[in-house]
C-alpha cells in the first residue's frame, strides 16, 4: 500500500491529534529537565500563590481588625475641658422680681472631665463585628477549596492529555512499524 493513499485516508482530527503528538514529542526533547507532578503537590501548589486565596485571607484580617475597633468601644473615650460662661442681656431678679440688664461672666475655677460609654452602640458594633469575622473565614475556606479544585480538574485534564499524548505516540510507532514492513 502507498504511503500517500494511507494519509489520504485518514480523518483530519486523526491528522490534527498526530501533528499534536509530533510537536509534543519534538518540545519534550528540548526541554532541559522535566518535574513531575502529582494529585496532592497540585493541590498543594492550589493554595499556596494564588491570588483569590490571598484576598480572602486580607479580607478576614480586615474583619478582625474591626472587631477589635468594636470591642474597643465598651472602654469609655474621656474628654477633658474648661469652663467660661457669659451672660448679657435681661435678667429677672428671683425674689423680687425686678427684670433689669445683666451682664456678667463666670470662669469656674478647675476643670472637668467626661466618661462616655455608648453600650449599645458597642454591643451591637460588636456582634455585628463578630458575624463578619465569622463570614469572612467561611468565604476564605470557599476560595481555598474552589482553588483546590480547579487545581484538581487541570490536574486530570492534564492526566487525559498526557494519556492522549501516548495514546497517539503508540499510533504513531503502530504506524511507521506498519510502513516499515
Amino acid at each position: 500500500m502507498n504511503p500517500r493513499t494511507m494519509v489520504s485516508h485518514w480523518s483530519p482530527s486523526a491528522i490534527v491529534a498526530l501533528c499534536v503528538a509530533l510537536a509534543v514529542r519534538a518540545g519534550a526533547q528540548t526541554s532541559p529537565q522535566s518535574y513531575p507532578i502529582d494529585l496532592p503537590t497540585a493541590q498543594r501548589l492550589a493554595n499556596a500563590q494564588n491570588l483569590d486565596v490571598q484576598i480572602a485571607r486580607e479580607s478576614v484580617r480586615q474583619a478582625e481588625a474591626q472587631r477589635t475597633s468594636a470591642v474597643e468601644q465598651f472602654l469609655p473615650w474621656v474628654s477633658p475641658g474648661v469652663g467660661y460662661h457669659r451672660r448679657d442681656g435681661v435678667a429677672q431678679a428671683s425674689p423680687s422680681g425686678i427684670i433689669g440688664n445683666a451682664a456678667y461672666q463666670s470662669y469656674p475655677p478647675g476643670g472637668s472631665v467626661i466618661a462616655q460609654v455608648a453600650i449599645g452602640d458597642a454591643y451591637f458594633n460588636s456582634l455585628a463585628a463578630r458575624r463578619l469575622v465569622a463570614a469572612s473565614q467561611e468565604g476564605l475556606e470557599a476560595q481555598q477549596q474552589n482553588a483546590v479544585l480547579l487545581a484538581s480538574q487541570g490536574y486530570f485534564e492534564l492526566l487525559k492529555s498526557k494519556a492522549l499524548v501516548d495514546v497517539l505516540q503508540s499510533a504513531i510507532a503502530i504506524s511507521q512499524n506498519y510502513q516499515n514492513q
